[in-house]
């Protein structure tokens, strides 16, 4: 049972970080653009995309941490 919910837990976590990794490409790309001074900044989208990503890293940081705090019931129990 925790191979399969680690199996699991492993494959959203790669979902995930594409979804994070193209996130991150398009703010060094506004970023660039700024620097340059074609961009004023951050659109809304990307504002709305700050606040899922983060959201997104912090659900997947609390399945971890739920995940592990099992296993470590698990061993106490063992």
């Amino acid at each position: 049972m925790e191979l399969e919910n680690w199996q699991r837990l492993h494959e959203k976590w790669a979902t995930s970080k594409l979804v994070l990794d193209e996130y991150q490409d398009s703010v060094d790309q506004e970023v660039e653009l700024v620097l340059m001074g074609k961009s004023r900044g951050p659109t809304n989208a990307m504002k709305i995309g700050l606040v899922q990503q983060r959201k997104l890293e912090a659900g997947l940081r609390n399945e971890l941490d739920h995940f592990l705090d099992e296993c470590f019931d698990l061993d106490v129990m063992n």
